[in-house]
Order: C-alpha cells, then sequence, then structure tokens
C-alpha cells in the first residue's frame, strides 16, 4: 500500500472512531452509497456518490482526473434495482450520465464479481460499459460534531482531543483496525491505544507521548 492510501485510509478510519466515540445510535448515523465503476477495456475509472465524483482516463495519455459535481438517483423499488448519476465538471464545463443496474458483473481482466453493470455517456458523445463496486459507509459531512465535553468522567473518550496524536499514529501502522475502543496514558507514560479489527482482533498499541511514534 502506498503512503497516500494509507494516509487516506488511516483518515478514513479516524473519522470512524470519532463518530463512533460522539455520534448517536448507528441506526441514526447518516450513511451514504459510493460506487466505483471500472471500464470493461480498463480505459478510465469513475467514482461517484451522491453529491459528486471523480472521473480518471486511464493510460497514456489520460490526463488529470476530472473532478465532477452531480446527483445520484436510486430505483431501490425495482426488480432488479437501477440508478442514475447526472453531473458535470466543477467549472460545469461538460454533462456526463451513468446507468447502473443491479447484476452480477465481471471485467474481462478477471478478480471478483461485482454487484453493478454501469453504462456511462461521455461529452464527446460516446459511452462506455464496466462494472462498480458499491460501498455503504458513514457519511461524515453530515455526522453529528463531537461534544467531547459532555462524555461522562470515566469515558476514555472525553479526552481524545488531546489523545489524536497517538491515536492517528496508530490507526497509520494498523492496516487492519477497523475502530479504537480505547486511548488513554499509560503507567510508563506512553499513551496505550486499542483497535479493533473486522474479525474481532484486538491490537494494543503503544506511543511516546512526546514523539507521537508508536513504540509497539
Amino acid at each position: 500500500m502506498s503512503g497516500g492510501a494509507m494516509r487516506t485510509a488511516a483518515c478514513a478510519l479516524l473519522a470512524l472512531a470519532l463518530a463512533a466515540a460522539a455520534a448517536p445510535p448507528a441506526s441514526a448515523a447518516p450513511m451514504q452509497t459510493r460506487y466505483l465503476c471500472r471500464a470493461d477495456d480498463a480505459s478510465w475509472e469513475l467514482l461517484l456518490d451522491g453529491r459528486g465524483g471523480r472521473l480518471s482516463r486511464l493510460g497514456t495519455g489520460g490526463g488529470a482526473a476530472q473532478e465532477l459535481a452531480g446527483s445520484l438517483t436510486r430505483f431501490d423499488q425495482l426488480t432488479p434495482a437501477w440508478a442514475m448519476w447526472r453531473g458535470h465538471t466543477l467549472a460545469g464545463a461538460y454533462a456526463l450520465v451513468a446507468t447502473l443496474r443491479s447484476e452480477a458483473c465481471s471485467l474481462p481482466s478477471g478478480g471478483d464479481p461485482q454487484p453493478y453493470r454501469s453504462l456511462i455517456a461521455f461529452p464527446d458523445g460516446s459511452v462506455g460499459s464496466g462494472c462498480c463496486a458499491v460501498d455503504e459507509s458513514l457519511d461524515v459531512a453530515r455526522a453529528p460534531r463531537a461534544r467531547f465535553d459532555a462524555k461522562p468522567a470515566d469515558d476514555w473518550s472525553r479526552g481524545l482531543a488531546e489523545l489524536l496524536p497517538a491515536v492517528r499514529a496508530c490507526l497509520a501502522v494498523a492496516r487492519t483496525a477497523e475502530r479504537v475502543t480505547y486511548a488513554g496514558p499509560a503507567a510508563d507514560g506512553s499513551i496505550a491505544v486499542r483497535l479493533v479489527a473486522a474479525d474481532g482482533a484486538r491490537t494494543d498499541c503503544r506511543v511516546d507521548a512526546a514523539a507521537a511514534q508508536p513504540a509497539q
């Protein structure tokens, strides 16, 4: 995993950790759906959600990724389910339409089947087809703000603001961690952070309080 990817993953995990410590019950948490679509011929990649997206033209001469603004409409009442995304570049230069259909979809290059088939209408009049993965995750932009001062005195997350450097350091090296269940001072003066992976496996991380570097 590249350094940039690790930093992105660590930031996402940290956002989830903050939400878990400060947000209302999971049933009330705002969620978002993201679609990551890849071309059958590996010529493009498209990331879409309810507010925006990113189009990357791959291969020689692909150029920089285009940031998009747009909206997603889901038709979950249909069988199979459909979704449509309409958008444009941030400068409003052109329109792009993506139509997604719920069905098992496999790319010619191989890999696990994805749950959506996609048809993309590009602004130059060309069209493309591909497969899309789907991710349902916490919408951090709409999540409630943390109120650490409202936590009980014996709740470890009350001091999370001061513990953030240690939590970030541990998340950056624990690639399988899904959530933080504890962070606080240890007897030796370091900061102890407990991380839990999706399969329930626990990792205890110690961070030098001054250097913010994991000691184990």
